[in-house]
């Protein structure tokens, strides 16, 4: 594996190509100080993620870990860069001197999650002149009468969880496509997320599609700022009533192509995309922003217009090029791009695809996925009704090796937790079940993460007990938890601490983890730190924020 300088990566960052530059440790050590360039695909992660998001394999790509244990960050990157290989990768490198080199030469780091998209954010609403209706204000019209449509434009699952009274829901995208009406002149529509980031970006949009003359502001820091003065938030909130009408068709590709002609938003057609697909030439990634889309093989699916907001989770190589899919008015996909171009990590196409036929032609164009290459090292499955019978006979020890937020809802009575990448704590696991005549099960939500670790665990298992032994000793939950569910099996919640064989190390310290009786100083920390977050991010060279006029 080659290496590569701190001021080589500095000047790569800064250029034109493609690059991806990957953070392989677990949440908890990304988001504790992390290079702002770099996108966060850990170990754990890594062989299941990377061929959907690094589709071309010449594409460079530079390993970082930002785990604080120099020799754990070292065994991440040989390992990570091992994955790579085996699965055709070519061209990869390590930062020479890592996190503390990059400092020394006076690279930036930063904390939290997603900063960069949050950054964006607060550029934007400086940028555009978003209005702010603080939540005492919103407080004081709702009390008072005066007319205003409260609207939250998160996901339906986030604004079930907790939301502002009386709100709308009308998520990312899909607002800006809803008319509307005219209503009293002192009538507001006040825009709100949980925090900061979707609440100013919607808007900012509003003003954007339908024009400078609608009376909208952004709730300031949304759903937390609501709680922490004192105000109560909905919880469960019910399904919100569908009052405002769709945009007529003809509205819908008027307003886009007023978008695209005003600020020159690239187009591309089906054919192109096949040509680009075909030369292997470039990182392509396309999304479906259609609602009710379903990922398919080269195609991801990205419905409610959270591409934005994900933007750092999906795509990992600069300056990718992305094709956005919508219904033929095309608005989505305007309005997805007219951001993602301002944000200045990728070339952005709206697929252009008017005519029914080129929408169809894109549908035929679905890539094969990659195929993993094969291992000696095969893993025997076992189905639910099997490791039921295991577990009643005390044949069985059940290790969840998935999200721990899924673990945390829901898991295979009695299973322990362990972060998947972490070897050493599985293979002692492994060792324990087999000083106890047991066999050792590995679950995760769909299965898919446990055989990966199966594999991976039976490859070093075999140097140490044998091949019979070690393949008798360990095998993966077929379907994983899930299955375990379908098969009518009961699941257990939350955790114990002697059932954790590694911390949760993929929490990075989501303001939604929080307990709730310390939510308010959680959630005043939180927002302290995105309200402070923009200029410690722009500092870096390497961020290319370039807001239209």
């Amino acid at each position: 594996m080659a290496s590569i300088s701190p001021p080589r990566l500095k000047a790569w960052l800064e250029e034109g190509s493609e690059l991806a530059l990957l953070d392989v440790s677990e949440g908890r050590y990304f988001a504790a100080g992390h290079i702002i360039a770099s996108r966060h695909l850990p170990l754990s992660l890594l062989e299941r993620e990377a061929p959907q998001i690094l589709t071309r394999q010449d594409v460079p790509v530079v390993l970082v870990s930002a785990d604080p244990r120099a020799g754990a960050a070292s065994e991440q990157i040989a390992r990570a860069a091992a994955v790579l290989r085996r699965l055709g990768y070519q061209e990869i490198h390590e930062l020479e001197g890592g996190l503390s080199a990059w400092v020394a030469s006076g690279g930036v780091l930063i904390d939290g999650y997603n900063a960069l998209v949050k950054a964006f954010g607060e550029e934007v609403r400086k940028h555009y002149g978003v209005d702010e209706l603080s939540p005492e204000a919103l407080a004081r019209r709702l009390d008072q009468g005066q007319p205003t449509t409260v609207v939250d434009v998160r996901t339906r699952l986030e604004h079930q969880f907790s939301t502002l009274p009386g709100a709308l829901n009308y998520p990312g995208t899909e607002w800006p496509l809803r008319h509307l009406p005219q209503r009293e002149p002192d009538h507001l529509w006040a825009v709100h997320c949980f925090s900061r980031t979707r609440g100013v970006i919607g808007a900012a949009t509003t003003r954007v599609v339908h024009g400078q003359h609608v009376p909208v502001a952004w709730v300031g820091d949304g759903v937390m700022a609501w709680v922490v003065q004192g105000e109560d938030d909905v919880r469960q909130a019910p399904e919100p009533g569908d009052v405002l009408p769709p945009l007529i068709e003809s509205d819908a590709v008027a307003r886009a192509n007023a978008l695209i002609a005003r600020y020159a938003l690239p187009v591309v057609d089906a054919a192109t995309v096949q040509r680009w697909r075909g030369e292997a030439t470039r990182n392509v990634q396309c999304f479906d922003l259609r609602p009710g889309a379903k990922s398919r093989p080269g195609v991801v699916a990205v419905s409610g217009g959270q591409l934005l907001m994900h933007f750092e989770n999906l795509v990992a190589v600069r300056n990718a090029s992305m094709v956005l899919v919508d219904e033929p008015h095309r608005l989505r996909s305007a309005i997805t791009a007219f951001w993602l171009l301002q944000l200045g990590e990728a070339q952005v196409y709206i697929l252009d695809a008017r005519p029914d036929h080129d929408l169809a032609n894109f549908e035929a164009l679905h890539e094969p996925p990659m195929q993993l290459p094969a291992s000696s090292a095969q893993p025997q499955p076992v189905s639910a009704v099997q490791l039921s019978h295991h577990i009643a006979h005390a044949g069985a020890r059940v290790v969840d090796v998935g999200p721990s937020i899924d673990f945390l809802r829901g898991h295979v009575p009695g299973a322990s937790y362990a972060t998947a990448s972490e070897h050493g704590a599985l293979g002692a696991a492994l060792a324990d079940a087999v000083a106890n005549g047991q066999r050792l099960v590995l679950t995760s939500p769909d299965g898919r993460q446990a055989l990966l670790a199966a594999r991976d665990l039976l490859d070093a298992a075999r140097n140490v007990y044998g091949s019979a032994t070690a393949e008798n000793a360990l095998q993966w939950l077929q379907g994983g938890t899930d299955a375990w569910r379908a098969a009518g099996q009961t699941l257990e919640t939350g955790v114990e601490d002697d059932r954790l064989l590694t911390p949760f190390l993929d929490d990075w310290g989501s303001i939604m983890r929080v307990p709730e009786c310390q939510r308010i100083p959680a959630w005043e920390r939180y927002l302290h730190w995105e309200r402070n977050l923009a200029p410690r991010v722009t500092q870096d060279p390497a961020v290319r924020f370039r807001f239209f006029d």
